[in-house]
């Protein structure tokens, strides 16, 4: 239940949290059903044989339900679809007022804006990694610099492939999802100044056969590690 290794300890709580119904929402706007407690934060249940417990699994503490959660409840939560925005409303008209006896609230509402970030960064990281000789001499391994490009707007990161970055906004008006137009040409020029200093795209590599790891950054420095390539 909390961490798999030789040291782990559970320690049991007096806290005894109630136990409630709430929708969590993530960065895209979808929403999930899930418990929480009388102020709001996350609260995670387990459904043991015959009980159900929480548990705080950063820390390894379980604990009892002030009130005590069917089990059918939590199969219930567990097995519940994440719920996309479109959806929301319509799924709201048809739920029941109530699950297994506990209060089921409607999901959230939400309203959609797109603008320009404020501050953009590009993050550099510089690694190394593995990869091996061309093949005349296939099996010899070396390691070579790599460097992966990331960018950044408003402290939220770039989204995968071309998406823009998305991230829920939560205030006295209501949550609001916010989608950041991204800079397409300002992230090229990026590209291009790396390239341009000797970066070689690492689906551009030609003298050595790239490892998973390395296939994973955008760039490498490749080196002439023969004076007969050369």
């Amino acid at each position: 239940m909390h961490d798999n290794s030789s040291d782990a300890q559970l320690r049991w709580s007096d806290e005894r949290p109630d136990a409630c119904l709430g929708w969590r929402m993530a960065a895209d706007g979808s929403q999930r059903l899930g418990f929480e407690d009388g102020t709001g934060a996350p609260l995670e249940i387990r459904a043991l044989e015959g009980a159900t417990i929480w548990l705080d699994p950063a820390r390894g503490h379980p604990g009892c339900l002030t009130h005590p959660v069917a089990q059918s409840a939590v199969l219930l939560v567990q097995s519940s679809p994440a719920v996309a925005p479109k959806d929301a409303g319509a799924l709201s008209a048809a739920l029941p007022a109530t699950l297994e006896g506990l209060a089921l609230p409607r999901p959230r509402t939400t309203r959609h804006t797109r603008r320009t970030a404020t501050r953009r960064l590009a993050r550099l990281t510089l690694g190394e990694e593995q990869a091996r000789d061309g093949p005349r001499y296939y099996g010899t391994t070396l390691r070579l610099p790599t460097l992966t490009l990331r960018f950044v707007y408003d402290g939220h990161a770039d989204g995968e492939g071309e998406a823009d970055p998305q991230f829920v906004d939560r205030n006295q008006n209501g949550d609001q999802i916010v989608t950041l137009t991204r800079d397409h040409a300002w992230e090229a020029s990026c590209f291009q100044r790396l390239i341009d200093v000797g970066a070689l795209p690492v689906d551009e590599l030609e003298v050595h056969w790239p490892s998973e790891q390395m296939i994973a950054c955008d760039f490498v420095f490749a080196v002439c590690v023969r004076s007969d390539w050369c």
